[in-house]
């Protein structure tokens, strides 16, 4: 390598205003030496031509560094500004043609570009003196010094010239010399540049007329009005003798052109931005179709949402693809009223660099945005404050375009043009996100795509979570499956994660989030609401992020209005007491009863509201359920120490609890309540018991335990009970609190098919003390219960009826009625049980008497009079009755179908029954067309294998068989064998059955109706539970994959445990 000599240094030093020393003799400290930015390369060709490139690069450096030394950015002149912008433009296209020149082998081709490279250099040089001429001093000097620079001996070019012939060398350069070193986009730039600077007005103002202000003062009385030249006025009126000052704007004496624009916007275009593109579709109609004028109003667009989803990014978007169409384009913080008024002063001043106008305040500035002419872009970014009134900032004028984000969605109201609420990322659009961001090339993209979508779904498709997580994928060089892994195991540190180049200004998505509460934590001193809307955050945190209904809230405080000071029963477990009282939210607590319901609702959409302004929550507008973003619903609880977060979760399960202590006519509020039930469990504190008091858990969990058992959440319960059990034994827990949560156990247990163990269980309790009382208590009666069934299942029905006749007898003297629910529950387990000890006439007449009952108290629709229909049909079929069974079942069907959707487990199980008493009366063709339809409904809305799909694929087979129909038998059984071979042991009853079935058939054999379905095979029976109130028969089984139910009734060989529902004993 060999460098330029010491005499060219030392010229380059000089150029730019260094003055060199020799080394020999300066002291150390005061040495010069200036490095050199390039080395030229040993060869006779191509050498000089990369030394001229580094000699260009270098004297744009030193025009830079003048640029850059000025101290007042506000006064800097425009030309100048606009031609220091896109020097490193140049100097980006001029490093990258270094590698290139090398390859060059062309004499032609090498002289070419050392022409252009020369004329470059010339335009350099002369742009350099210019600006080291012009620049520093006094600012009021400038246009005098810029004159005289122009002037001999350094005659030549306008800034904007001479930028526009560097510009053209460039794109020479890049398009025809060395195609190949600038990028597509790097093209597209230096042509939009070139035509910028053509098309810029003169930067000398003599040439284009001048544009001086025109001052008048007025003293006394009358019009005194001067205006000189087209434009706008603008009047400063003081005083009682009304001075005025009066500008006349040059702004109408140049043409505009959108060349001639202002840019101020501190933030650049994120070019991970994906998406979005309907929005900005929406957004160009709306603000760009017509451009304002004077004849029209200004327009405004709002986008409202969630921190991090991208509002700014959007507006940012649009504003850099549309900066053409606007005289200027203005980017304002408008977090607070002092941000935005200074925002206004910093743009107003840097439209007027020269000072020709006096703009001191926010008055002034705002006054003198009103009065242009052409069309603007004001961006009001971060509108969060709730408490804030814009109308005060928003420009009057009709050139004003405006972009409004905030997290308030009352913000929306100031939507002349139109509004939005940005919700999460489309999930493709997350995709593509997720992979820009983690700078995944594309070939990998296929690979990887079912990854990332975990990844996004992870994440919600928030777009600043997926761009973190893109970016973290990235600085770690892991897969997106790693990724999600340790999103599970580490989630609060990876939403914590920032970019060291943060694309937010925020930095990290629970930063993002905190921003809300943090206004709220400096106010809620001061405003009680804000201290309510804090609070109720971190409960909402414990509870699942969707679907919260505002009943939870209303029932809750409802329940508690009930419960004393002080608990009647300090050691029933059964009962919630006033400590569940006291955790409730503190605005429910304040709530004085008087106001009731209806006040408490009203109060509680205040509170609510508050955090919906933030876009923490939303609330569905015609169930007011409360929903949060899943991100944001962490955070609520990640946000939390240690002591909050168990203040918290204490608030949630009293909440839940209260609001669920009362089950009466409340199912459609219960099930939904299975969820928040759940996450609350699963979010609780390490060893609850002992942070809190133990036996005030235990209450709260024994009721969750028990509308899980409600609503067949099986393992759920099993869980709960087994926790509870062992917390409370007969060392520190009365003999009424094991006995109650020994009774949930079991009966937990037999839903699980566990009736042995739970038989055990049910057994001991009936040694019990409390068992020994001369009057058994409700939970002993209950005991009682659940034992005569299990021996009923077992098939000691003798046993099973005599404890029923007892039980109805207790109940009877006790209730001093036949008809209560409880003795119309034990009447029909009693005919279960005299039906299967084959007493089917005594149980048919007990059955008639039931539904005689039923009809009596009961609208004709009621589920349990349909219920109890259907077993009557189904027991007077067993007993010979198939014609009247028909008639039940078909009106029982009516019914249903007239209140039922045509996928109700309840329907599909009646039209089995009916099929069943179809195929004993022989209607085998109508049979069969009943049960193809059911058959096609179960393949609609269940899996494979399912329960209830099983049982009508084979008693569809059964029928299809009998009546003779053989082949399509054998086809459906196959397909049943194949999965019963994968499901269930060799030994599994319901597998033996269908390969016996299967091998009849196989042999042609004709006499196959000894496999054709009992009743009980298609329909099963209906279980009761402990405290006498029937529950329905078999329901949709959702979720489960175990098959349920034994085809010939016999239980022996099982092996998998099967969940059911509720008030459903499957044989």
């Amino acid at each position: 390598m060999v460098t330029l000599n010491r005499a060219c240094w030392t010229f380059l030093a000089a150029l730019n205003g260094a003055s060199p020393v020799h080394e020999t003799t300066a002291p150390a400290h005061r040495q010069f030496y200036v490095k050199p930015p390039f080395t030229m390369v040993t060869g006779v060709e191509v050498g000089p031509i990369i030394e001229l490139v580094g000699l260009v690069i270098y004297i744009m450096d030193g025009v830079k560094k003048t640029w850059d030394a000025l101290n007042d950015p506000n006064g800097q002149p425009e030309a100048f500004r606009q031609v220091a912008a896109r020097l490193p433009l140049v100097r980006t296209i001029l490093e990258n043609s270094k590698p290139e020149i090398k390859k060059i082998n062309n004499k032609d081709a090498k002289e070419g570009l050392e022409k252009v490279l020369e004329s470059c250099e010339k335009k350099v040089q002369k742009l350099n003196k210019i600006f080291r001429k012009v620049l520093p001093g006094d600012k009021d000097g400038r246009l005098d010094r810029y004159r005289k620079a122009l002037k001999a001996p350094f005659k030549g070019g306008r800034v904007e010239e001479l930028m526009e012939g560097i510009l053209k060398d460039a794109q020479l350069i890049a398009t025809e010399k060395l195609v190949g070193i600038a990028t597509e986009e790097q093209v597209k730039e230096l042509a939009e540049a070139i035509k910028e600077m053509k098309e810029m007005p003169s930067s000398l103002p003599d040439e284009t007329g001048p544009a001086s202000p025109a001052s008048q003062t007025h003293s006394g009385t009358g019009n005194n009005i001067l205006n000189t030249g087209s434009g706008y006025t603008n009047n400063n009126v003081s005083g009682d003798n009304a001075t005025v000052k009066i500008y006349a704007s040059g702004q109408d004496q140049q043409k505009w052109s959108p060349r001639n624009m202002i840019w101020i916007n501190p933030r650049n275009v994120n070019s991970s931005f994906t998406g979005r593109k309907e929005l900005l579709e929406v957004m160009e109609a709306k603000l760009c179709t017509s451009i304002p004028s004077q004849t029209h109003s200004r327009k405004c667009f709002v986008i409202t949402g969630i921190g991090g989803e991208g509002k700014s990014e959007v507006c940012l978007q649009f504003a850099t693809t549309h900066r053409q169409k606007f005289w200027g384009v203005f980017w304002i913080d408008a977090s607070a009223s002092s941000t935005i008024q200074r925002g206004y002063l910093d743009a107003a001043r840097q439209c007027q660099p020269d000072g020709s106008q006096n703009i001191e305040d926010f008055e002034s500035s705002k006054a003198f945005f009103n009065n242009i002419k052409q069309p603007y872009l004001f961006v009001l970014d971060n509108a969060d404050n709730i408490e804030e009134n814009l109308d005060p900032y928003l420009p009057t004028g009709p050139s004003a375009v405006i972009l409004i984000t905030s997290r308030n969605y009352q913000m929306s109201d100031y939507g002349t043009a139109g509004s939005t609420k940005l919700e999460h990322l489309d999930e493709e659009d997350a995709i593509a996100l997720l992979f820009k961001a983690s700078h995944t090339p594309e070939a990998d993209r296929i690979e990887k795509y079912t990854d990332a979508k975990d990844v996004v779904k992870l994440l919600a498709q928030h777009a600043l979570a997926v761009t973190l997580a893109g970016s973290y994928i990235k600085k770690l060089s892991i897969s997106p499956k790693q990724y999600a892994n340790k999103f599970l195991r580490e989630r609060e540190s990876l939403l914590r994660y920032r970019k060291t180049q943060a694309s937010s200004i925020y930095g990290d998505v629970y930063t993002t989030f905190e921003v809300s509460a943090q206004f709220l934590e400096n106010s809620k001193l001061t405003n009680r609401k804000y201290a309510d809307a804090l609070e109720l955050l971190g409960v909402l945190g414990y509870l699942y992020f969707t679907g919260i209904p505002e009943a939870m809230f209303t029932r809750a405080w409802e329940q508690a209005q009930t419960i004393p000071d002080k608990s009647f029963q300090p050691d029933d477990i059964g009962h919630l007491s006033p400590w569940h009282v006291s955790n409730l939210p503190k605005a429910l607590q304040r709530f004085a009863s008087d106001d009731g319901v209806d006040g408490l609702i009203d109060s509680l959409q205040e509170v609510f509201g508050v955090l919906r302004s933030f876009a923490i929550v939303t609330i569905h507008p015609d169930t007011k359920d409360v929903s949060m973003h899943p991100l944001a619903h962490a955070w609520a609880r990640d946000r939390l120490n240690e002591t909050h977060k168990q203040s918290a979760w204490a608030c949630a399960i009293s909440l839940i609890a209260l609001s669920t202590e009362s089950t009466t006519d409340c199912q459609d509020f219960l099930r939904p309540l299975n969820t928040h039930i759940e996450a609350c469990i699963d979010a609780s504190p390490q060893m609850p018991f002992d942070i809190y008091p133990k036996l005030e858990i235990g209450r709260a969990f024994l009721q969750f335990a028990a509308l899980f058992s409600w609503h067949d959440n099986h393992p759920r319960c099993l869980k709960l009970t087994s926790t509870l059990h062992e917390k409370f034994g007969p060392k520190d827990s009365s003999g009424k609190t094991r006995n109650m949560i020994g009774y949930a156990h079991a009966m937990c247990l037999i839903s699980l098919d566990e009736d042995g163990t739970a038989e055990e269980i049910l057994v001991g309790m009936l040694h019990s003390d409390e068992a020994s009382t001369t009057t058994p208590s409700p939970i002993i009666l209950d005991v009682m219960t659940a034992l005569a069934d299990i021996y009923r299942r077992k098939g000691n029905h003798q046993l099973a009826i005599r404890i029923f006749q007892i039980l109805l007898q207790i109940w009877k003297t006790v209730l001093h009625s036949d008809t209560s629910p409880i003795c119309l529950t034990l009447q029909y387990k009693l005919a279960m049980a005299l039906s299967g000890g084959g007493k089917l006439e005594e149980a048919v007449s007990l059955l008639r008497d039931v539904v005689k009952t039923q009809k009596s108290i009961m609208k004709p629709e009621d589920p349990e009079l349909l219920k109890s229909q259907s077993i009557l049909a189904i027991t007077i079929m067993r007993n010979g009755g198939c014609a009247e069974s028909i008639c039940l079942l078909k009106d029982v069907i009516n019914i249903q179908k007239s209140i039922l959707k045509p996928e109700h487990p309840e329907l599909l199980t009646s039209q089995q029954s009916l099929v069943m008493a179809l195929s004993c009366d022989g209607k085998h063709e109508q049979a069969i067309s009943i049960l193809e339809d059911v058959d096609s409904i179960h393949k609609l809305i269940e899996k494979s294998g399912h329960a209830s799909q099983f049982r009508s694929q084979y008693a569809l087979a059964s029928v299809l068989s009998i009546y003779g129909n053989h082949k399509a038998a054998f086809k459906i059984i196959q397909g049943l064998v194949a999965f019963a071979e994968t499901e269930w042991d060799p030994t599994d009853k319901r597998r033996m059955d269908c390969e016996s079935f299967l091998k009849r058939l196989s042999n042609k054999k004709n006499e196959i109706s000894g496999i054709a379905l009992d009743a009980g095979e298609i329909v099963g029976e209906t279980k009761v539970d402990g405290e006498g109130e029937m529950k329905g028969q078999e329901q949709k089984d959702e979720g489960r994959e175990n098959i349920d139910g034994n085809i010939g009734g016999n239980k022996s060989g099982r092996k998998k445990k099967r969940g059911k529902k509720r008030g459903r004993r499957k044989r």
